[in-house]
């Protein structure tokens, strides 16, 4: 057998057609979205970011230009002034010195909000003002236990030595020394006519300085470096390729973001002076710029992916839907392949599917009542037919065996012996041979009945009694089934009467009831309970016990099969008290039989030809 071609699935077709149109259509409407923001929101972006940069050192300039605002006050403070330039190494009194230390901390104002960034957070948090005989004045941000201040005058005063010590020039009027997590700053400190008059050592917290550009390193790659007029680094992030350009960034004076390249990527740089010889310069990359703009669309982004997955949802949902009778369809045709005739589809809404679904279930009656009428009547015929040829044992032999004993009966002169032998012979043929002919004329039926009744009479002797009575002549010309009468007397001594110790009878009785037959078989045997239609159920002893309710329910299945549903075997029977079984069939005029049945116990023979013995 040749392995059958997959073919691909039309619904599935239809699934992945409609699905590739609906994403290819969001998608191209999502591209061209895309394309749109980029050229519509783009140069606000990048003017965004140059804002961004220009904000972000701004903040930073402002925090610095308290560092100025010192130098301006304290130049312009007479009174602290006027102690800077004394020559002797001490106040004339206690009260004067601390006097004079309330007039610098009024002047500095370190608490001031110039001084903090957003968390409150001191840029400079201690202030140290030494003159050139070692007068020190200082401030502090914080309140200091007496150990703590002395470390940290000691350190001041070690910047202001080593400031002082190191060989510079009229211009190195600063320097920026790191200490670990602070800046120190010492910065001297000129009167009017710019003559130096002292030094000031600012202490300047770092980490004041990463919580104000703490908003840059959400950018990643991002940097920022604050420098010296000197370009030595000062605070911020000092990355190799930053420390390569800080020269770059020195020498170049644009008052505007601009592009640069730092190692192998491109960066929208800004550079700003932010006083006391600083200068600071952040950079981002331009890659940003889609960053950002995804940051401003990712919800309509978000929103574009949603209605796809929804309508590509809604698109399998709706298709697999519609396609639903199409897998039925396919299913239900595999079932009547594999036999299964009942197979019956839905009504469907769908005018096309409506008219399958009719069409098919028609179909599938029409060749289930063929079947059953047809197919299997023939089937239950062959069936019996195969057990009959199944159970013959070489009949020629058995026939010549019962001649030869009825001719020597006859010769002996024993009339009942022949008679007997005669009657046993005549039943025997007509249970197991018949010429072409599934029906015979009731005056046959009848004459096996009496055959058998007539050899029983032998056996039971005076206890069985039997009459066989029909209502019209004309009705024994009428063509029933062969032995379904004969099987039932039977049924009735062998069940009815053999158990019972009383004398027992049989009556058949055959009339005619407006346009049916009717044949009652009634006994006075033992009975079984049971009034109604069969089928009878068989007990599961029957085969011990001997029970033939096989033979009737064959023989009420036969007469359905010839004459249909409406007609079989009804059943009146009270236990003890005996039965009455009737046969039901319609009344036909002239009819010849057609093919062969013989029905007893569920036995069926069938024997085309002649048989000859």
């Amino acid at each position: 057998m040749a392995k059958r071609q997959k073919r691909p699935s039309l619904r599935a077709k239809m699934i992945s057609i409609n699905l590739g149109i609906t994403v290819s259509a969001l998608i191209l409407c999502g591209a061209i979205f895309a394309v749109s923001v980029w050229m519509i929101m783009g140069k606000y972006i990048d003017h965004d970011i140059d804002f961004f940069l220009t904000e972000t050192s701004h903040n930073v300039a402002d925090k610095i230009e308290y560092l100025e605002q010192v130098v301006l006050k304290l130049r312009d403070s007479d009174e602290i002034m006027r102690c800077l330039e004394r020559d002797n190494t001490a106040f004339e009194d206690e009260a004067a010195a601390q006097e004079a230390e309330l007039t610098f901390g009024k002047v500095v104002d370190i608490s001031s909000q110039k001084n903090t960034n957003g968390a409150n957070l001191p840029i400079v948090d201690e202030i140290y003002l030494f003159s050139k005989n070692q007068t020190v004045f200082r401030i502090s941000y914080y309140s200091m236990i007496y150990s703590e201040a002395e470390s940290r005058l000691q350190a001041a005063e070690e910047i202001y030595s080593r400031f002082n010590q190191e060989g510079r020039s009229a211009r190195d009027d600063y320097a920026y020394i790191d200490g670990g997590d602070r800046i120190y700053l010492a910065f001297l400190l000129n009167d009017a006519n710019m003559s130096p008059v002292g030094t000031l050592v600012y202490v300047i917290r770092k980490d004041s300085f990463d919580m104000m550009m703490e908003d840059i390193h959400q950018y990643e790659n991002s940097f920022w470096t604050v420098y010296d007029r000197k370009g030595n680094p000062v605070a911020g992030e000092q990355g190799q390729s930053v420390s390569q350009m800080l020269p770059d960034f020195q020498n170049t004076w644009k008052y505007v973001p601009y592009r640069t390249k730092l190692g192998n990527r491109a960066y929208r740089v800004y550079s700003e002076e932010l006083g006391m010889n600083l200068r600071m310069t952040v950079g981002m990359p331009e890659n940003q710029t889609f960053a950002l703009m995804f940051d401003s669309v990712k919800i309509y982004v978000g929103i574009i992916l949603l209605i796809t997955l929804a309508a590509a949802a809604l698109f399998f949902l709706v298709i697999y839907r519609l396609t639903r009778p199409l897998k039925e369809v396919t299913r239900n045709l595999q079932l009547v392949q594999e036999g299964k005739f009942d197979t019956k589809l839905p009504e469907y809404k769908a005018e096309e599917f409506y008219e399958i679904s009719r069409t098919f279930n028609d179909m599938t009656s029409y060749v289930s009542h063929l079947i059953s009428q047809v197919y299997e009547k023939q089937l239950s015929i062959r069936e019996m037919e195969l057990k009959f040829l199944q159970s013959q044992m070489n009949p020629h032999f058995m026939f010549n065996v019962l001649n030869t004993i009825a001719l020597q009966a006859k010769m002996d002169q024993n009339e009942e012996l022949f008679q007997m032998i005669t009657s046993f012979s005549q039943l025997i043929q007509a249970k197991i041979y018949r010429k072409d002919t599934e029906k015979v004329q009731m005056r046959q039926e009848l004459e096996y009945v009496q055959y058998y009744l007539y050899l029983q009479s032998f056996r039971y002797g005076e206890r069985l009694r039997y009459e066989i009575q029909v209502s019209d002549e004309k009705l024994t010309e009428m063509f029933i089934p062969k032995l379904c009468i004969q099987l039932i007397v039977e049924n009735a001594v062998v069940h009815g009467i053999e158990p019972k110790a009383e004398n027992g009878f049989v009556r058949v009785e055959i009339y005619q009831k407006e346009n049916e037959i009717w044949i009652d078989t009634t006994d006075n045997g033992m009975g079984f309970g049971r009034d109604g239609e069969i089928p009878l159920p068989l007990p599961e002893n029957a085969r011990e016990e001997g029970h033939n309710r096989v033979g009737l329910n064959n023989v009420h299945h036969l007469i359905q099969l010839m004459y249909g549903e409406a007609y079989g075997i009804e059943i009146y029977s009270e236990n003890g008290k005996g039965s009455r079984i009737r046969i039901r069939i319609p009344y036909e005029k002239t009819e010849t039989g057609k093919g062969g049945i013989c029905e007893e116990g569920g036995t069926g023979q069938d024997v085309s030809g002649n048989v000859g013995r």
